[in-house]
C-alpha cells in the first residue's frame, strides 16, 4: 500500500531495503526525514550536494517518503491509542481506525488488549487516589477508606502503606 503511494512498482523495496537502508545511520534518517518537504528534485539536488552515491539517490527520496509515511501513520496510531485509554473513544471506534489504517487484525488484537488493561489500570489508581483524598480531608473515615480500597483489588498491607503517605501528604509511588 505505501509502495503504491509512492508511485514504487513493487521490486523497488527490496534494492531499497538491502542496498540502502542497513547502511543508514539514525543521523542519515533524521536528515531525510528534514528532507520529507521537499520534492522529489530538490531532495535529489540535496542529496547530491551532500555527496551521496548517485546510485543511491533515488533509494534515499523513497526511504525519506517511507520514513514520512511511517512516522504519520505512527502519529495516528498513537493519537488512536491515547485517546482510547482516556476514554475519549469506545472500543469499536478505536478499532475500526487501526482497521482503517491497515494495521494486521494481531496487532489491533493485542494493541485494544494492552490498552484495555491499561485503561482499567488508570481508573483503579484514580479512583484509589480519589479515596485516599477523601480520607485525608475527613470526607471518609479511616475504617471506610479501607473498604473502598479493598474493594479495588489491594491487599491489607497495600491499604495501610497507602493510606499512611497520604495522610503524611506523600505521593503514591509509581
Amino acid at each position: 500500500d505505501i509502495l503504491e503511494r509512492l508511485g514504487l512498482p513493487d521490486d523497488a523495496i527490496q534494492p531499497l531495503a538491502d542496498d540502502v537502508y542497513r547502511n543508514l545511520t539514525q543521523g542519515d534518517v533524521s536528515e531525510l526525514l528534514r528532507l520529507q518537504d521537499l520534492s522529489d528534485q530538490e531532495i535529489i539536488l540535496r542529496l547530491e550536494l551532500d555527496r551521496w552515491a548517485p546510485d543511491d539517490i533515488p533509494a534515499l527520496v523513497s526511504v525519506t517518503r517511507l520514513a514520512a509515511l511511517r512516522r504519520e501513520h505512527l502519529l495516528r496510531n498513537n493519537t488512536v491509542l491515547r485517546a482510547y485509554r482516556q476514554g475519549l473513544i469506545d472500543d469499536a471506534r478505536a478499532r475500526a481506525e487501526l482497521q482503517a489504517a491497515r494495521e494486521p487484525m494481531d496487532y489491533v488484537g493485542y494493541r485494544m488488549a494492552a490498552m484495555a488493561l491499561a485503561r482499567e489500570v488508570d481508573r483503579l489508581e484514580d479512583t484509589r487516589d480519589l479515596v485516599l483524598a477523601s480520607v485525608v480531608k475527613g470526607l471518609l473515615k479511616p475504617g471506610e477508606g479501607s473498604e473502598q480500597l479493598a474493594s479495588l483489588g489491594m491487599d491489607q498491607a497495600s491499604i495501610s502503606l497507602h493510606l499512611l503517605r497520604a495522610k503524611l501528604n506523600l505521593m503514591p509511588r509509581m
